[in-house]
């Protein structure tokens, strides 16, 4: 790629959010925070509660597309670039099952 005229390595940074972010680092990072939140016995989260709230959510006609999918496990959260950021959308207006008692 240094070969480019008007490019070089070092110079020019692309950052690519669909793919680093959506689909790079939120994943790992929620399977992250999810098995955390799991071990923590003073919390009422859990993966079925989690499921429930993202089935049951009234997502609008632009977020039908895009709606997450249930999860099949908290070791791999697995979703596309456009529902991964529906999921961060809407994580603040529903009750994902996050609560603490």
């Amino acid at each position: 790629m240094n070969i480019l005229r008007h490019w070089h390595v070092t110079e020019n940074f692309v950052v690519d959010v669909m793919h680093d972010i959506l689909e790079g680092i939120a994943p790992f990072e929620l399977s992250l925070i999810f098995n955390e939140i799991l071990q923590d016995k003073q919390c009422s989260f859990s993966l079925e509660r989690l499921n429930s709230s993202i089935s049951s959510f009234n997502y609008s006609l632009a977020d039908k597309n895009s709606q997450p999918p249930t999860l099949l496990s908290c070791n791999s959260v697995k979703m596309t670039a456009s529902e991964m950021w529906c999921f961060f959308a809407k994580l603040s207006l529903a009750n994902w099952g996050f609560n603490t008692t």
